[in-house]
């Protein structure tokens, strides 16, 4: 699986861009430091025909944090 992760899913970044090309699914990680903003915008970045099953959201912020 391809994912963008907290240090690679910069919204201008090369990393987006290039997963934005790939057909396959694709993975983002998000932690607590990511706004809700930001995670609408890496959604439409790395999904933007909203294919259902295209995009798996992986939630990390520790078991304190949920």
């Amino acid at each position: 699986m391809i994912w963008v992760g907290e240090r690679t899913r910069d919204l201008d970044g090369a990393h987006l861009k290039f997963c934005r090309g790939i057909g396959n699914p694709l993975d983002v990680k998000v932690s607590d430091k990511c706004t809700q903003e930001e995670l609408i915008s890496i959604i439409e970045k790395m999904n933007p025909n909203n294919v259902p099953g295209k995009l798996s959201i992986i939630v990390r912020m520790g078991a304190d944090k949920l």
